[in-house]
């Protein structure tokens, strides 16, 4: 099996592109899709990824899977760059198409020339998203997926539901709202999201966060996006993912990935969940986990974050692990999948691996701490502590409450997958960095066919 693996981690192929290929769903809305194509002997599985954020922005991960023997299909979402109908975003309602949508493209793929009939899904963030809302619906040709960086609860999420508005209006305004903009011809919005982010931070980031009410942010500010930011505000304290519940239709196996430091380490609930509730036997038994010393990302698995260092042992090659996981489901290749244990999780500090079998760990020790205050425990350098005592007569802390001078929302870069990642963050002192080299690959494209 060891020679197996060394060939199969080895060969390469080459590969195409086919681009906006359109995918009827059922109510003859055309969603379209970049399909990355090996150049050699077929056939071959099926990956698919389904994001609102510019199929075009996949190409290396695109190309790098389908270099691995892989039919790899990326579509933009309903209303979303080169696809048609309406867009309705599902982090901000329950009401949304990707359940439906999710099917028929799994269906649609796996009738794909050269395509095996087998699909696997994968993607972090709201791509990680359109695979648990469609993996309840049950597509036939649905066999297994890699969803990273998506939480099981909206409310995990979003803290239970409190509003993180810089953050969240971050995201509308730079993100979501570029390209709805542009399907309105609006003549004001910047045409990408990294034209959108420089105004924000140097014009517009004060003038939005501070005006209040927030129901009345001009629809200006957001074309497009006005309604459902509106009526993300009038219920973002609802858990619309409702995926728990959910958990029990979902029949395949799923590895689910996550970082420690990622603002939705509720994924984590994604894995406990399948394994309590998971619709078959096979499905609850073929759950696995990952959690490394990690931001919210799918493929910048390092072992640096901030300035802290976690050593050699954290790094992991995203392509490696989607590889033995899909080879092993959708090839039915003998990979080192087959011996993962249920968990793999990064210990930070002894900033080693660990296999686990079980979510929270049955060994763990729960030990109770208490808050102690001398009566200025409000700052980092006030007299506040933890300990195991109980606290005695203690004076209390006041602070005053004064809602145009609120706790600032701090966020680590977002995932990317661009063909050269280079971010850079700061606010309040802090500062975060990711950088990789562009990966250099000869690519062919062309159109496709009639």
């Amino acid at each position: 099996m060891i020679g197996m693996e060394s060939e199969r981690q080895q060969k390469r192929f080459p590969t195409t592109l086919e681009e906006n290929l359109p995918a009827p769903m059922r109510d003859k809305t055309l969603l379209r899709a970049d399909v990355y194509r090996p150049e050699g002997d077929g056939p071959f599985p099926v990956l698919l990824c389904r994001t609102p954020y510019d199929k075009g922005k996949h190409r290396e991960l695109g190309h790098r899977l389908a270099e691995r023997g892989y039919l790899v299909v990326v579509q933009d979402c309903r209303g979303r760059y080169a696809s048609d109908g309406a867009f309705r975003p599902g982090l901000f309602s329950a009401e949304h198409d990707d359940a439906e949508d999710g099917y028929d493209t799994v269906e649609w793929a796996a009738g794909l020339p050269a395509s095996t009939g087998r699909v696997g899904t994968f993607g972090c963030s709201y791509d990680g998203w359109t695979q648990w809302e469609l993996a309840h619906t049950r597509p036939p040709h649905l066999a297994a997926m890699m969803p990273a960086g998506i939480a099981a609860n909206l409310l995990d999420r979003e803290l239970s539901g409190v509003l993180r508005l810089g953050r969240v209006l971050a995201w509308t305004v730079n993100n979501l709202s570029v390209d709805t903009a542009r399907r309105l011809n609006d003549p004001w919005k910047p045409r990408t999201a990294q034209e959108a982010d420089r105004l924000y931070l140097e014009r517009d980031r004060l003038k939005w966060l501070w005006f209040l009410p927030l129901m009345d942010i001009p629809d200006d500010a957001m074309p497009g996006m006005g309604p459902h930011w509106r009526r993300w505000l009038e219920d973002h304290a609802m858990d619309h993912f409702r995926f728990e519940e959910k958990h029990r239709q979902v029949n395949v196996p799923a590895l689910s990935m996550t970082g420690w430091y990622d603002q939705q380490i509720g994924t984590i609930k994604q894995f406990t969940g399948m394994v309590k509730n998971g619709r078959t036997e096979d499905a609850r038994r073929n759950q696995r986990l990952i959690v490394g010393p990690w931001t919210h990302t799918l493929v910048n698995l390092g072992s640096r974050l901030g300035a802290v260092d976690f050593g050699p042992e954290a790094c992991r090659d995203f392509y490696d692990i989607a590889d033995a996981w899909f080879a092993h489901w959708l090839k039915e290749e003998p990979t080192e999948a087959v011996d993962w244990p249920p968990i793999q999780l990064f210990v930070m500090g002894a900033n080693q691996w660990r296999a686990e079998h079980e979510w929270p760990l049955a060994r763990t020790v729960y030990t109770v701490f208490y808050l102690h205050s001398g009566g200025h425990a409000s700052t980092a350098v006030g007299d506040g502590a933890l300990s195991l005592k109980p606290p005695q007569e203690e004076p209390p802390d006041k602070y005053i409450y004064d809602p145009r001078d609120p706790v600032m929302t701090l966020s680590p870069p977002a995932a990317s997958t661009s063909r050269s990642t280079s971010a850079r963050w700061t606010d309040g002192g802090t500062s975060w960095s990711t950088s990789r080299p562009p990966w250099r690959s000869p690519w062919k494209s062309r159109a496709p066919s009639s």
